[in-house]
Parts: structure tokens; sequence; C-alpha cells
């Protein structure tokens, strides 16, 4: 009874705190370098539409009074405000696709005559990028509206004591990642397992020149990579993945919503990728992201605080300029378990983390391969438990898994409804550890969420898309 009155009063508490949490939505500040009252109508039209439902799609930042602009992390990390004319014309180019690549997906989720008004969105965002340039003014206010907001909320720490709760939960994280770190390479599977195998890489390719030509192609030094070249590289180190099956939570597949709002799932053989970005030394690197999904997290007994609906799998590739692995690491997609694993001759921990910083679990190192690896996922928790060459001996079903965008999830899903809402969250993915956890200003612990909107840590503040991550905790050996 006592467990369920403190959930009570911290739900109350949690819904209360909400207002508090940074929203990735529309801002209502004055729109900038809009010189037409047809223009500034059409953008107030669309936010009006857009906000009028859970349409919103948030995997890019709205800076506020620039509606016709969207950025990530990458792009707010680049200071507009000194950056060179054809600089700046490019970071101009590459955030209006990021609005117009949104505004495309929350068309679909309007639905009806939406669409319609995509041309002239895109005109007037032309016309404004136009004037921005002509003008030669407004670079600070436009460098400080385009800071992304970390993924926490400043006010559920403070009411939730977070000075006090953080280190419980560091040694918490402590015991959890710890033995899963132990485990890491020695596990032994107790049920049947199933591989599945990426599609044959046609041909070989030269990945460092691949990476020289796209670099070249960008004033910003952000790898610009062709559709083919796309395909290309993320063909050639896709995972397999060696899933130990013990029932249908440990069958992945394609994740969607009914119009009704309830989560679906379609058992099939399919891998979500992208492209991201990081910074290191200077340089903007390539990030190869491949995402599996599974139907839910299985309960392991009566009151189990991480289990619920949806789980998976998320394996990240950041490559070198010599085009091989510079380091891996993983986190589910709730943004939890956050898992490095090293890849010989590449980056290294710089050193233990501060008191007030979640460390960094290292789960050991990859042996060498300029292609993709096995990555072995346990059931029920689909935790990484080893990475190696060679698919493991003994008799398994092999399937062989497609490959799509990771935009496909942001649209209506195949069951007719959107998956992800305007928060980045996926709604009824909620576990009951947000009762708990919920003091370390993460909001919703254990729910899925959108690219993007990953907080991997909960002490201190960490995003499993900030550029900044790989240097300011590993570096180069000489």
């Amino acid at each position: 009874m006592q467990v369920r009155r403190w959930i009570k009063v911290s739900s109350l508490l949690t819904l209360a705190l909400l207002a508090g949490c940074a929203t990735r939505q529309y801002d209502p500040s004055p729109a900038v370098a809009i010189e037409t009252n047809t223009c500034r109508n059409t953008f107030e039209q669309w936010q009006e539409q857009v906000e009028g439902g859970n349409h919103f799609d948030a995997q890019t930042w709205s800076p506020a009074g620039f509606p016709y602009l969207r950025v990530n992390r990458l792009l707010a990390s680049l200071p507009v405000d000194e950056l060179s004319a054809p600089q700046r014309q490019e970071w101009l180019e590459r955030a209006h696709e990021l609005a117009v690549t949104a505004w495309h997906f929350e068309a679909a989720s309007l639905g009806g005559n939406a669409r319609n008004l995509l041309p002239a969105l895109q005109h007037c965002g032309q016309a404004a990028i136009a004037e921005l340039l002509e003008s030669g003014s407004r670079w600070q206010q436009l460098q400080d509206a385009s800071t992304v907001p970390d993924s926490y909320s400043t006010s559920s720490r403070v009411l939730g004591g977070y000075p006090a709760v953080a280190p419980v939960v560091r040694w918490r994280a402590g015991v959890v990642m710890g033995e899963l770190m132990d485990d890491f390479g020695e596990y032994r599977f107790e049920h049947p397992f199933h591989v599945y195998e990426p599609e044959p890489v046609s041909g070989d390719i030269d990945v460092a020149a691949l990476l020289r030509r796209a670099s070249a192609r960008s004033q910003l030094g952000i790898p610009d990579f062709l559709p083919v070249e796309r395909k290309q590289l993320l063909q050639h180190y896709a995972p397999a993945w060696v899933v130990e099956t013990a029932g249908s939570s440990d069958l992945p597949g394609r994740p969607g919503r009914d119009q009704n709002g309830d989560i679906q799932f379609r058992s099939e053989s399919v891998v979500f990728s992208q492209v991201a970005y990081t910074r290191v030394n200077g340089q903007v690197l390539p990030q190869l992201v491949y995402t599996l999904w599974f139907p839910r997290r299985p309960a392991e007994g009566s009151f189990d605080i991480v289990a619920g609906e949806l789980d998976g799998f998320v394996w990240r590739v950041t490559l070198g300029e010599n085009g091989r692995p510079l380091i891996y690491d993983s986190i589910h997609p709730c943004g939890c378990y956050h898992t490095w694993v090293l890849a010989p001759g590449g980056l290294e921990p710089r050193g233990e983390t501060g008191f007030w910083e979640e460390p960094l679990w290292i789960a050991g190192t990859a042996p060498a391969t300029d292609q993709g690896l096995v990555l072995y996922l346990a059931s029920g928790t689909h935790y990484l438990m080893d990475v190696a060459t060679k698919r493991p001996e003994g008799e398994a079903e092999t399937r062989r898994y497609s490959m799509e965008p990771y935009d496909r999830l942001r649209g209506p899903s195949f069951a007719g409804g959107r998956l992800f809402n305007r928060e980045g969250m996926i709604a009824g993915t909620e576990r009951l550890e947000r009762y708990f956890l919920w003091p370390t200003g993460v909001p919703s612990p254990g729910a899925m969420r959108q690219w993007g909107s990953h907080a991997t840590a909960f002490v201190g503040t960490r995003h499993f898309d900030d550029p900044w991550l790989l240097e300011r905790y590993f570096v180069q050996p000489e």
C-alpha cells in the first residue's frame, strides 16, 4: 500500500513538473526576415494547424523567430555568427532543408489538403533566407536562437532534491551497468538464437576516398554523401545480429500506432538506418546508426520497473578520416544503457569522469575489422552481450534483413497513426521507473524516444547526438 501511495504522489508531481520541461514545438516569437504579410500569415497558419493536434515533428529544433529553419545539435554547434559568407549560405540551406523535411512529415500527419501549403512554405522560407544573406545582420540573434536546449528538466531536479538523489542513482547505475560490463563476452545463451544478416555488400569501396569526396562538397566540412554513397557506406558497416530468442518479445520488426492511439508491432526482419555526425579534432566525422526494434521488454517478475511496450537496440559506428571505425557505442531507444566498445587503434577514454557525472560504461575492445561486426543480444533485456567478427557455431535460423531509412518512422506508421508524439516520445512505452527517477530531470525515464531526444545519463547531462561527446570523453592516442 505504501508503494502504491508513493507512486500516486510521484505521479502528481511528475504531471506538475511537465510544464517545466523544454518543449521542441514552434515558438510564438515574431518572425525574422519575413518581408510580406502573406508569408507571415502562411507560417502562422501552418503552426496553428500543427499545434492544434499531435502533429509536430520533434526530431529537430525550431529556432525562435526563424520558423523557416530547423537545427539539430550538429548545426547548432557551428558558430553561424562567425562563419564566412559561403559557409553561412550552406548553413542556412541545411537548416531550411531540415525544416522542409519536418514540414513533409507534419503534412502527412495533418492529412487532408495540408500538403498544398508546402510550396508556399518553401517559397517564403527561401525568400527569408535571401533576405538574411543580403542584410548581413541578425547573425547573433540566429546564433542565440539556434541553441538546442538539453533534454532535462531543471525544475524536476530542484523539486526532487537532485543533489541528494544523484549519488544514490550513480551507485545504482554502477551496480546495474557494472554487472552488464562483467557479463560482456562471458554470457552464454540459455535459449535458441536467430541470426539476422544484412544484404551482401556489392563490390569493394574505398571508404577513406569516399569520405574525402563527400567532405570536399561542403563549405562546412560536413561529409555530404550522394544517395548511392550513403547506401554503400551503411551497407559496408551494417552489423549482423545474433538474438537469443525465448519468445515473441525477441522477434524484431516494425513499430507503429493505430488511429486509436494503441501501439502496434509487425514482426519482420528490418533495421532502420541513418547517417549522423560528430566533431573530433576540428573534423566533422560520419556516424552510421542502426536501430533494431522489438515489441516489448517482458517483465521478469510481478514488479518489474523497466518492463513495458516496445524495446530496441541502437548501434553506432563512428568512422575516422581513414574510413575505419574510430569507436562504437550503443543505447536502447529510451537512451538507457549507453555502452561503449573501443575500436583497435581508435579513441581511448581520457580518464575517470567526475563524481557529478555518470561513468563511461566501456564493455571492452572489438576485434579488428573494416566491415560490420556481429552483435550478440540477450533474450528479454536485449542487452549487448558480445561483439565478434564471426557468427556463432551451432544450429540457428538465419534471416536476411532489409535496411530502411530511419525517417520512415517519422510519418504515419503502417497502422495509420504517428509513432512519435510532439515531444519526441512514444506514448504508451512509459516504464514504472519514471516514478523513482524523475528527480534526475530525465522526462519519463525508460520511455522510447525519437532521434535527437536521447538523454543518456541520469547523473550529469549527456546526449547521444551531442557532436562534442567524443571529444569531451575520449582522445586519439599518439
